[in-house]
C-alpha cells in the first residue's frame, strides 16, 4: 500500500530527501500562490463590503438607524419591566436622547398554541391531499379504465379518513370535520392570548416611574427620588427570591436613542454599578437574532455557559479514553479473518471521524437550547472554538499516544526521554494519522456532493 512508498522509508543521508524538500517547497510555493489568486478577488469584495455594507440588509435610512442607535438592556428588574419605566430609567440617565423603548414580550404560551394549531393543520392537509389523490384516481378509472377496458386493476370508491376523537378507544369520526373543530378552538385560544399580550403591553406604556407631588405626570427629564433609587441598589439574588417574575415581560428590553453617540455612551458604561443588573449591549442584528432565547437572563446565561464549557473541558482529557476504546475494540478482533489488515488500518480513524462528524452538530444544540445563546454567531463562534479544540486533541493523541495527564508526568520526570518518545510515536503513528486525513477528506466530498 501507500505506507511503503511514504517518507517513513527513506534512510538518513539519502539522496532522496533532497528531492522530497524540494517537491515541499515546490508544493508550498504552489499553494501560497493560489492563496494569493483566492486573495485577490476576496479584498475586492472585502472593500465593496466595508463601503456599502452587507448587499442583504434592509437599505432603508430609517431602518439603518434605528439598527444603529438601538442597543439591548438584560437583567431588568422586576418592578421596572414596563416601556414606559425603561424609557424613564434612561431618559433620567440621558436627557433628551431617548427615543423610544420597549420590553421584550414572553410570547411563549402563543408560540406553543400556534404551533399547535400549524401541527393540526398539516394533518388536515395531507389528509385531504390524500383523499382529493384517491377521488381523481377512481374518477379517472371510471372515465377511461372501465368503460374503455385498459385497466385490469379495480380501483375502489374512497371513503372520507376518520379519526379517534379522544384515544385509543374512542370513537371514529369524520377527520375533516374533527380537525376544523379543533383549528376553530385554538384560534379562539390564540387570540385570548394575544389579547392579554396586547393588555399588558397598553397597560406598560402608561406606567411611568416619574411622577410629582400633583400625580400628574412631569413630561421633563428629572431624577429619581430616594425610593426610586432604592430598587437598583437591591441585590440579584434578592430580588429574585422575593420578586414574583412577570408573566408576560422578560428581563430584556431594547431602547432606542436619537444619536448613535449616546448609544455608544449607555453601551460602554456601567449604568448602576452591579453586576448582572441593567446591561447594555449592542443590539443584534435581527437576522441574527434567536428570538426563543431573547428572553433569557444574562446571569443565568453565563452560569450555563461556565458549565457546559467545564464538562467540555473535561471531555477533552477523557478523548483518550475514547480513542483507545475504539482501538483496542479493533485489535481485539480475530486476526484470522481476511480483511483483518484493512479493518485494523481504517476502521479505528472511521469510527473517529464518524464522531468527530457528529460533534459540531453536538456543540451546536448546547449552544442554543442549553446555554441559549441570544445570536446564531455567538452559536457558531462557540461551535467553532470547542470544534477546533477536540480536533486538535484528536490529532495530539494519534500522533502521540498519549493522554495530557500522561504527556504532562512524563516531561515533568525526564524531559529528554519525552521528547524522543514523541518523535519515535510520530514515525509509527503517521500512517494513522494519514488514514484519518484521507477518510475526512472522502467525508467532506461526499458531504458537498451531497449538499448535507
Amino acid at each position: 500500500g501507500y505506507v511503503n512508498r511514504t517518507i517513513n522509508v527513506v534512510p538518513n543521508g539519502d539522496i532522496k530527501m533532497t528531492w522530497i524538500v524540494i517537491f515541499t517547497c515546490l508544493l508550498y510555493v504552489f499553494i501560497m500562490r493560489r492563496l494569493w489568486f483566492e486573495w485577490e478577488v476576496f479584498i475586492q469584495l472585502r472593500h465593496k463590503f466595508l463601503a456599502s455594507g452587507d448587499p442583504s440588509f434592509h437599505k432603508s435610512p430609517t431602518y439603518l438607524r434605528t439598527y444603529r442607535n438601538t442597543c439591548m438592556v438584560e437583567s431588568v428588574p422586576q418592578e421596572l419591566r414596563s416601556d414606559r419605566k425603561l424609557k424613564d430609567v434612561f431618559e433620567s440617565l440621558f436627557p433628551g436622547q431617548i427615543e423610544r423603548a420597549e420590553m421584550v414580550i414572553n410570547t411563549s404560551d402563543l408560540e406553543k398554541v400556534l404551533k399547535k394549531r400549524q401541527k393540526l393543520i398539516g394533518k388536515y392537509d395531507s389528509l385531504s391531499a390524500r383523499y382529493m389523490y384517491e377521488s381523481w384516481r377512481y374518477d379517472t378509472w371510471q372515465r377511461d379504465g372501465k368503460n374503455v377496458g385498459i385497466c385490469t386493476n379495480h380501483v375502489s370508491k374512497p371513503m372520507e379518513p376518520k379519526v379517534r376523537s379522544g384515544g385509543l378507544f374512542s370513537k371514529r369520526v369524520n377527520a375533516f370535520a374533527f380537525y376544523n373543530e379543533k383549528i376553530k378552538e385554538i384560534d379562539i385560544e390564540a387570540g385570548e392570548e394575544y389579547d392579554i399580550l396586547v393588555d399588558h403591553r397598553n397597560k406598560s406604556k402608561e406606567a411611568s416611574i416619574r411622577l410629582p407631588e400633583g400625580g400628574e405626570e412631569d413630561t421633563r427629564a428629572v431624577g429619581y427620588n430616594v425610593n426610586d433609587v432604592a430598587p437598583l441598589l437591591v441585590p440579584g439574588r434578592v430580588r429574585q427570591f422575593f420578586a414574583k417574575e412577570s408573566p408576560v415581560f422578560n428581563g430584556t428590553g431594547m431602547v432606542e436613542f436619537k444619536s448613535i453617540v449616546a448609544k455608544q455612551s449607555a453601551v460602554q458604561c456601567n449604568l448602576s454599578g452591579q453586576p448582572y443588573y441593567m446591561i447594555t449591549s449592542d443590539v443584534p442584528d435581527p437576522r441574527d437574532l434567536l428570538w426563543f432565547n431573547v428572553g433569557v437572563d444574562r446571569y443565568t446565561l453565563e452560569t450555563r455557559k461556565i458549565l457546559v464549557q467545564i464538562v467540555l473541558l473535561l471531555g477533552l482529557f477523557g478523548w483518550g479514553a475514547i480513542v483507545a476504546f475504539i482501538t483496542n475494540t479493533v485489535e481485539g478482533m480475530p486476526t484470522d479473518y481476511f480483511l483483518y489488515p484493512l479493518i485494523k488500518d481504517y476502521l479505528p480513524a472511521l469510527a473517529v471521524s464518524l464522531v468527530l462528524l457528529w460533534l459540531p452538530a453536538i456543540f451546536f444544540m448546547l449552544a442554543m437550547h442549553v446555554i441559549r445563546f441570544k445570536s446564531h454567531s455567538r452559536c457558531d463562534e462557540f461551535v467553532l472554538v470547542w470544534n477546533t479544540a477536540y480536533r486538535l486533541t484528536n490529532v495530539f493523541l494519534t500522533l502521540f499516544s498519549l493522554s495530557y495527564l500522561e504527556a504532562f508526568a512524563c516531561f515533568k520526570e525526564k524531559p529528554e526521554d519525552f521528547v524522543q518518545s514523541l518523535a519515535d510515536k510520530v514515525v509509527r503513528q503517521s500512517t494513522v494519522l494519514m488514514n484519518l486525513v484521507i477518510l475526512a477528506a472522502g467525508q467532506e466530498t461526499m458531504l458537498q456532493l451531497l449538499q448535507w
